[in-house]
């Protein structure tokens, strides 16, 4: 007897309907074309373990700021900011045949030929099987040797230092790109990788940095001014600073005083996110196309917090969307490096107590935990692939207004043994890689190598660089050293 209510065949029917019309709607409102996107929705996860995101905050403290910028690739001169033009890249001389362009190299060929899985386990390279790191702007090849590395790594891949001292000789070298402009040719790049196949590449560095107070004179306004008063401003730093330019169509990214009106925080960092996925994208390609055994890793995040997932959020749901194009197909993250500095916005693990004491267990280890169970496992592209350290260590000066700056021993023993014990222990969720920031360039308390050595042999190592030096390559420490 009918009771006027559908079957279950029929309630089947309007179950199926609803879901394509969800589909349909969703695709409708993808981008066909990377580069003229519509405006970025950003989809966050939920995970009930998560904390509240908080959004990316402005570093007000004019001091932090100028640690910050102190680092490898600080901001641009400020008083050159009415006139900035990016910087000017080498083009090689590349002899091409017309089917290049029309048929995929054979080394992209073996990309798009491998089997589509759920999952895939990403092994080491034999080459970086080791955990201990550094990275600097080194001078020269042997200083290398010193310090008994089983990787390293400077910042650039393709002109100073890279290319005149033979970095790419040493099997141990771990390339990086630091950032791309949109106008940057990617042909150097691929000659590099194809020429230096199996390597690990860094890409970018930094793209999330926080926007961070600083002065100039002129200021950066678009009717600049002279005269010799300071003017403070909001500006980015390191590759956040490039991915901000293209985000205001190549104009200085600034505000302040001098400068209006103000970016909105929330929409400027989902922009940045978004052109910084785009850059990657291109980037990932070029390489694959190059040499399919490469592992490209993203993105030297200046964030490791759980907490704050702004950028990574946008970053990612770019990614997604890339994905769904022809030519980004095979898109995805081969693994992740980041930086996890204590004492400022990078973990928020701020003190002042006096002194570093046991900052790395009270709060280091708790950050590099929950960002590994909550940011990196619960992403599709980054579950169960490498998630490296690229810089570790004490930031100088950055400890906060009532913390004097530490000693090299206090550094040692409240920053680098309670890290390479914790790397050993069954406590690591799956860290596998740290470098320490940095060798010889940087506050003296935290360096492994006088600077006045770096071009004059013996090379002499610090406290602290004896003991990196002292550490087995392949097997960090179980337990921390006696000292």
């Amino acid at each position: 007897m009918s009771t006027g209510q559908p079957s279950g065949g029929g309630y089947f029917l309007v179950i199926l309907t609803l879901i394509a019309g969800v589909v349909a709607f969703v695709l409708s409102t993808l981008p066909t074309d990377a580069t003229n996107s519509p405006a970025l929705t950003i989809l966050l996860f939920n995970s009930p373990i998560q904390p509240p995101p908080q959004p990316i905050a402005p570093v007000a403290d004019p001091e932090m700021a100028r640690i910050l910028g102190a680092r490898r690739h600080g901001p641009p001169d400020p008083r050159s900011f009415s006139s900035i033009t990016p910087t000017p890249r080498t083009t090689p001389i590349i002899t091409r045949t017309p089917e290049y362009t029309e048929t995929p190299p054979p080394a992209f060929k073996l990309l798009v030929a491998q089997p589509e899985v759920a999952s895939m386990v990403y092994m080491p390279h034999m080459r970086y099987a080791g955990w201990k790191g550094a990275g600097d702007d080194w001078q020269q090849n042997s200083l290398v040797a010193n310090l008994n590395l089983s990787w390293w790594y400077d910042w650039d891949y393709e002109s100073w230092p890279a290319n005149q001292n033979g970095q790419f000789n040493d099997p141990l070298f771990v390339p990086m790109m630091w950032c791309r402009d949109a106008s940057d040719n990617l042909d150097l790049l691929r000659q590099r990788v194809q020429a230096n196949t199996g390597r690990i590449w860094l890409i970018f560095n930094e793209p999330d940095h926080p926007a961070v107070l600083m002065t100039a004179i002129p200021p950066p306004s678009t009717t600049p001014t002279s005269g010799p008063t300071s003017t403070p401003y909001y500006g980015y730093l390191q590759c956040a600073y490039t991915m901000c330019r293209q985000a205001n169509s190549g104009t200085p990214c600034a505000w302040g005083p001098s400068v209006t009106p103000a970016p909105s925080q929330g929409e400027l960092t989902a922009t940045i996110a978004r052109i910084t996925a785009e850059r990657y994208a291109e980037v990932y390609t070029a390489i694959k196309e190059a040499d399919s055994t490469a592992r490209v890793f993203c993105c030297g995040q200046f964030h490791t917090r759980s907490d704050i997932r702004e950028w990574w959020d946008a970053f990612m749901a770019r990614i997604h969307q890339l994905k769904l194009l022809p030519e980004y197909k095979y898109l995805t993250l081969d693994g992740v490096h980041l930086h996890a500095y204590p004492f400022i916005s990078s973990t928020n693990c701020s003190r002042n107590q006096g002194d570093i004491g046991d900052i790395f267990n009270s709060c280091v280890k708790g950050k590099l935990k929950d960002y590994w169970l909550l940011v990196h496992e619960q992403e599709p592209e980054t579950r169960g692939k490498p998630l490296w350290i690229t810089e570790y260590g004490y930031l100088g000066g950055a400890t906060g207004e009532n913390t004097p700056t530490p000693s090299a021993g206090e550094v040692r023993d409240g920053l680098m043994r309670p890290m390479t014990a914790w790397l050993g222990s069954r406590d690591n969720p799956g860290y596998r890689e740290v470098a320490w920031f940095s060798v010889s360039y940087g506050n003296a308390n935290t360096i492994l190598m006088y600077p006045e050595a770096a071009g004059t042999p013996p090379y002499r190592l610090t406290g602290l660089g004896l003991e990196w030096a002292s550490y087995d390559p392949m097997h960090p420490p179980t337990s921390t050293p006696t000292p």
